[in-house]
């Protein structure tokens, strides 16, 4: 019903929509490759969360098409540090020409590469990712989410990993590589419009300790300054050595060593002109 009722708002201003409905995991990515060479479309909405927003940029080679959010899945990060909320948002975006030109991240390992638009989890994060396999209903998979990242608090950490950023070696136990400011919904974890830019923000977790990340939950959630034994990094390159599961924009993508690099292309994204 959503979409049905954004298809009449766009309708309503003389746009002409196609729908192409994803019809398994990775869909998505073949439909962007199909759609991106197409000369009779402008630009592409996607219709979901951040799972399938990761899927189409992965498809897109040129990324010569604008793209517009529509927040519609468990996770709609993206469309929070965008400030769309909802249908109206998107349209509103849209009708104004509101775009926005936004950096990806590249990771690679010795098994594949993507490219991803939130952050990379290195560590706790990507075990809780690996562990929820169910596709279904949002709601459910939000509290699989949840669930999960208790179990993995009570669990011991299994060893450190090493980060190699600006000729430096960091060891900590967990890392988060964020392309945008906002995590898990519309929490801040990172500074403010390094979306736009060509740059990651690196939280590194020194201790193994499960209280630094509770600590590091109620200080996101109340908005404060990160626990002592965080420490944040400014890079356009990290390499990470060791062995411990990334989720890359709320997906599991495998596992360390890796490299993690700025994508040397910028696509164009519909944001909320508020």
């Amino acid at each position: 019903k959503k979409i049905k009722d954004f298809i009449k708002g766009l309708e309503k201003h003389n746009f002409d929509i196609l729908t192409f409905p994803t019809q398994y995991s990775g869909h998505a990515t073949l439909l962007a490759k199909d759609i991106e060479k197409r000369d009779d479309i402008e630009f592409i909405i996607v219709a979901g969360g951040d799972g399938t927003i990761n899927e189409l940029i992965n498809g897109f080679i040129s990324f010569n098409k604008p793209v517009a959010v529509v927040p519609l899945g468990s996770a709609n990060v993206l469309a929070c540090e965008l400030g769309i909320y909802n249908i109206c948002d998107s349209l509103n975006a849209i009708l104004m020409n509101n775009l926005v030109d936004c950096y990806l991240g590249t990771i690679n390992n010795d098994r594949k590469s993507r490219k991803f638009i939130l952050m990379a989890g290195v560590g706790f994060d990507g075990y809780v990712v690996r562990n929820v396999k169910y596709k279904g209903r949002a709601a459910i998979k939000k509290f699989l989410f949840i669930f999960e990242g208790i179990k993995e608090l009570l669990k011991k950490d299994e060893g450190m990993i090493d980060l190699f950023i600006n000729g430096k070696k960091i060891s900590c136990s967990n890392a988060i590589v964020c392309k945008a400011s906002k995590y898990g919904g519309n929490f801040i974890i990172a500074s403010s419009g390094i979306l736009q830019e060509p740059v990651f923000q690196v939280l590194a977790f020194g201790s193994p300790n499960k209280i630094l990340l509770v600590k590091f939950l109620f200080s996101t959630l109340l908005r404060l300054s990160y626990p002592k034994g965080i420490k944040a990094f400014s890079a356009s390159e990290v390499e990470i050595r060791g062995k411990k599961p990334v989720q890359i924009d709320g997906e599991f993508f495998g596992y360390t060593p890796c490299e993690i690099s700025i994508y040397p292309e910028t696509i164009k994204i519909f944001s909320s002109p508020s």
